[in-house]
């Protein structure tokens, strides 16, 4: 057995140990924000403190940050996940192209906190403009001027208690503004900092958040459904008999995750027939497997949750209202975001496009052969009686089976466990359809001729056939299996060009940061100075720089300071 295919998953049934416990815990999200203005197009910047409500900020709880930007009516136009480390989640969030003008919400969450009433997450008022499209978003053409109300109406829980200075108090364009912190000794340390600066008009992310919907459709369930990302990414469901529509416990749920960097996980079901896969981390949309392998052999439903949070709350149409100052910002805005994209479609070259290469979950296997380097042969099972000897087609209890004959270690042990038998990465039940393939349509095989430990599930072996055309050369699926598609981590590609201060001066871009400088993850403890240098814009006029951060209890720390460009 191969040491590092001991995979050790923390199950369901201790995790509902930790349940009964934690049903009280709830989680505190608080979000900062690059703006509270965007045009279409554009990309929202965040920093994200996640934390337990009454326990200290190093205690995480939950592994992945949800963030959804929806209209007033609670639709999504842009979503994604985030990795949380410690308590901190970063990242951005785009605003899609099509998006109308008008008011939109960017609602945070965890999984866990799915199993209560949505009126417990983070909701921040965002402000987007689209140039290019001459319409508003239809519920800013009705309703009341009000704003919707906050459960932050006082700010008591900011400390002013950050020093902010700039070296100078007026730069010219391209000079390098250097900026020092510092925290007065007598408070808290503050972790993960975020330092940014822009026009004043816009960057105030206090402003509008912590805001609440005008109605909430929740009712709470009898039992926790959703449990916390401990561990990271995970996917959650039921298995159900279609008979009886009763829970079917102990029934093995098997998940391939295809294409690059292929993965595949197994879980036996609960008691209540339900099931907690935890994925490794994986990025973007990727397709996926999922089956429910019985040696019962009975008609099962497999029911999978949610990922992202289902709408039921919703905020009141309001009109669409830009102060003078934000009108005159939203038109630089636009205009930064109109140039930007013809500067980019221009400077857009044709890259090298690289096909990925889809690496196995097993490792090195056993043994390989590739179909076409041998003397065409009528079915699977000559192929594998004729050119792979570590496994040979039998009958047991007059049923077709394989039997591998395993290494030193594990050859006696070999029978005793069921192999797995995977096309195109995709789990088959039934050998006798394997077996009756034409080989004319196969590319390959592979074999892992050991014992394969994955979690607590043990197989016999695993036997790895790859099509030519990726189509599992047309063989039946399981009736309870079907594809669908999950959302890994959002890719973060520009992630890096946030923090970069250049303006442009060496490829003639003009300076068009609508955001001026923004950076995440620094330390400051009491009486200690930190420092950064950001490039002065093109544009004259005052710039606001806000540097904040929270503290174990949950505070947050702030310092402010400005500096003039002529």
């Amino acid at each position: 057995m191969k040491g590092k295919q001991m995979r050790y998953r923390i199950g369901l049934s201790a995790l509902i140990i930790a349940f009964t416990f934690a049903g009280n815990l709830r989680a505190q999200i608080e979000v900062f924000t690059d703006r509270t203005l965007f045009a279409a197009g554009e990309n929202i910047l965040f920093s994200a403190f996640v934390r337990k409500t009454g326990l200290q900020a190093e205690d995480s709880w939950s592994k992945v940050l949800y963030l959804d930007l929806v209209r007033p009516d609670g639709t999504s136009v842009s979503r994604g996940k985030f990795p949380v480390s410690g308590i901190t989640a970063e990242g951005y969030l785009p605003v899609p192209d099509q998006v109308l003008t008008g008011n939109y919400y960017l609602v945070a969450y965890t999984r866990w906190m799915q199993n209560f009433s949505p009126i417990h997450y983070e909701y921040k008022l965002i402000k987007i403009v689209n140039p290019f499209i001459a319409e508003m978003e239809p519920s800013c053409l009705q309703g009341t001027g009000d704003l919707p109300f906050s459960r932050r109406t006082q700010l008591d829980y900011i400390d002013e208690v950050i020093s902010c200075k700039p070296l100078h108090s007026h730069y010219r364009w391209e000079e390098q503004v250097q900026l020092s912190f510092q925290i007065s000794k007598q408070h808290s340390p503050a972790s993960s900092l975020i330092v940014l600066a822009g026009r004043p008009e816009v960057m105030d992310s206090l402003l509008y958040t912590s805001v609440i919907p005008d109605s909430i459709y929740f009712q709470s369930p009898d039992t926790i459904q959703y449990p916390p990302d401990l561990m990271g990414l995970s996917l959650s469901g039921k298995v159900l008999s279609r008979d009886t529509g009763e829970p079917v416990n102990n029934t093995l749920v098997e998940l391939s995750i295809l294409g690059q960097d292929q993965q595949f996980h197994v879980r036996p079901t609960e008691n209540d027939g339900s099931f907690v896969l935890g994925l490794d981390s994986i990025t973007g949309s990727r397709e996926m497997f999922i089956s429910a392998r019985d040696m019962e052999e009975r008609d099962l439903e497999i029911r999978v949750d949610n990922d992202y949070a289902i709408s039921n709350f919703a905020f009141s149409p309001r009109p669409f209202t830009l102060t003078e100052t934000e009108l005159e910002e939203a038109q630089r805005i636009m205009i930064n975001s109109q140039l930007g994209q013809r500067f980019q479609e221009s400077s857009q070259g044709s890259a090298d496009l690289v096909n990925p290469v889809e690496s196995s979950f097993y490792g090195l296997p056993s043994d390989r052969i590739l179909i076409d380097d041998y003397v065409q042969l009528p079915t699977l099972k000559e192929v594998l009686i004729e050119l792979i000897p570590t496994v040979l087609p039998v009958l047991h209890n007059k049923k077709p089976a394989l039997q591998f004959s395993g290494n030193i270690a594990s050859r006696d042990f070999m029978s005793f466990y069921e192999p797995l038998l995977l096309l195109d990465n995709v789990p088959v039940y039934k050998l006798e359809n394997l077996l009756g393939m034409n080989p004319q349509k196969l590319h390959s095989i592979e074999v892992v001729n050991e014992l394969y430990i994955l979690g607590n599930t043990i197989y016999g072996g695993i036997l790895s056939i790859t099509s030519k055309n990726g189509d599992m050369a047309g063989i039946d699926l399981p009736d309870n299996s079907f594809f669908f598609d999950f959302a890994g981590f959002l890719p973060q590609p520009l992630l890096e060009s946030f923090t970069d201060t250049n303006s442009g001066e060496e490829n003639r871009i003009p300076d068009l940061r609508n955001t001026l400088f923004w950076e995440t993850g620094l330390e400051l403890n009491p009486g200690q100075t930190s420092q950064v240098t950001l490039t002065a814009p093109g544009r004259p006029g005052r710039y606001l720089v806000l540097i904040r951060g929270l503290t174990a209890e949950g505070r947050i720390l702030q310092g402010r300071c400005s500096f003039m460009v002529e």
